[in-house]
């Protein structure tokens, strides 16, 4: 990165194996997406170039990647012919609700699985993740 007013290198990030095609900063500034050619996309912190995730699941170079802005979403585009969007918004709750929600459908399918449905019922806390599951 580099200081517009004076020319100066502020600071350099690394971390991709190979070249970086692409990033986009937060509109809050603190946060930067870079896409490589390794086929990943990484999240930084800025301004101490700490990485923050990593994601993977492109089969070729990716290419571009922009943050929503929001900053809840990444949206990529690669040589595997794919856009791919992540949420960035992950955490164990939310999880957890959308592994329930396969759970779910999985039970639909196969009745004799309903024991393990019981993994999902959070309402003796206060929380039921899948109303669903009849439970």
């Amino acid at each position: 990165m580099w200081n517009l007013e004076t020319g100066t290198e502020i600071q350099t990030i690394q971390g991709h194996g190979t070249w970086v095609k692409s990033i986009s900063f937060s509109l809050d500034g603190k946060t930067l997406a870079s896409a490589s050619f390794d086929r990943t996309i990484k999240l930084w912190s800025i301004p101490d170039a700490r990485a923050i995730a990593t994601f993977e699941g492109h089969g070729d170079r990716v290419n571009d990647v922009n943050i929503t802005p929001d900053g809840k979403t990444i949206v990529s585009a690669s040589d595997d012919s794919t856009l791919r969007i992540w949420n960035l918004e992950l955490n164990l709750d939310s999880l957890i609700e959308l592994s329930c929600q396969w759970l779910s459908n999985y039970i639909v399918n196969h009745p004799e699985e309903r024991a393990i449905a019981q993994i999902c019922d959070r309402s003796k806390n206060g929380i039921n993740y899948d109303k669903n599951l009849g439970l």
